[in-house]
């Protein structure tokens, strides 16, 4: 396994992002953990598998049930397995209605808990490329070779759509005790 960039340069990379804010989410900090692989030389590309999964969080965007603030609770979790979320979707359809609580999952490969909306979706979107030129001259600053930019910039749109989706989940479940 060959060492990517400097942990420095990743670090300051990390830092200038940062000045770009999102939703008033700095989006340096969403890259750490691709930082992290590519700094341990042991970053995977797959450019192809990380636009099937945008077309998936679009595509759930559009089709999943919409929820509102005050009307739907929502129950999202993590989890390795399966058990978990039929148990938990066992309890709400046996005492609760559909339209009062929600469950979303999120883990393994599928990313269903990457629900963001599809307004957000077009917002990262539209907001990522607006600053493009800007965002990928501060990877090539911290050492990124020009083939990785690609999958980097995609694992940036990736985790704001991740991250609105998070934003959304804490701002309506704030009631849930």
């Amino acid at each position: 396994m060959s060492q990517g960039p400097e942990a420095g340069k990743l670090f300051i990379a990390e830092e200038k992002l940062n000045q770009l804010v999102y939703d008033k989410m700095p989006i340096g900090g969403l890259l750490s953990f691709t930082f992290n692989y590519l700094h341990k030389g042991a970053y995977q590309p797959a450019v192809s598998t990380k636009r099937q999964l945008l077309l998936k969080i679009f595509v759930r965007s559009l089709s999943l049930p919409k929820f509102k603030a005050g009307k739907a609770k929502v129950f999202y979790y993590r989890s390795g397995g399966s058990h978990h979320h039929n148990r938990l979707q066992e309890v709400i359809t046996e005492n609760f209605s559909e339209t009062d609580y929600m469950v979303y999952a999120a883990g393994g490969k599928n990313q269903l808990g990457i629900v963001p909306g599809a307004a957000s979706f077009l917002g990262v979107l539209k907001f990522c490329y607006s600053h493009k030129s800007k965002i990928l001259s501060i990877l090539r600053e911290a050492g990124i070779s020009e083939q990785l930019l690609p999958s980097v910039f995609l694992d940036l749109i990736i985790q704001l759509n991740r991250a609105a989706t998070w934003k959304k989940y804490f701002f309506l479940s704030n009631s849930i005790k």
